[in-house]
């Protein structure tokens, strides 16, 4: 895609992370309806994480959890792996902020043909809200080995 012509790439998407050689595109996906029920009044949809090629052909899930929500997808300098955060249902409600608190959430990385995937900071009394990596000569990533 050149940007002459405007379209939708992943419809039903948000979080878009492109990579690093502009080729594809790491996406959270609401295609597949998985639903998380706080409470009769808090219904949230779970999000699963894609990677596309950057005109939109070559879809492929790479998460397929229905007691988790995907969030942040976040490219490595190299484009050989993507992390993610991987957001529990067991999550709060909390009515004064009027979201989701993330308790005991995980950071993940997981290659970016969905293998590997693979929990590198987990913290039942911390929550994190996005993943970014430390650019530079020397910092990137190789592919995971299961």
């Amino acid at each position: 895609m050149d940007g002459s012509s405007l379209g939708i790439v992943a419809p039903m998407a948000k979080e878009p992370a492109i990579s690093p050689d502009g080729q594809r595109i790491a996406f959270i996906g609401y295609r597949d309806g998985s639903v998380f029920e706080e409470d009769d009044t808090h219904r949230y949809s779970l999000g699963e994480l894609y990677v596309a090629n950057i005109d939109g052909s070559g879809l492929m899930r790479l998460t397929s959890t229905e007691t988790v929500a995907e969030s942040s997808p976040s490219w490595d300098p190299s484009g050989r792996q993507i992390a993610y955060i991987a957001l529990p249902t067991r999550t709060k409600y909390f009515n004064s902020f009027n979201f989701l608190f993330p308790e005991g959430n995980s950071v993940m990385i997981i290659n970016p043909g969905g293998t590997c995937p693979t929990s590198v900071l987990s913290n039942t009394e911390q929550a994190q809200y996005e993943v970014a990596w430390q650019p530079g000569a020397g910092r990137e990533a190789a592919p995971l080995v299961c």
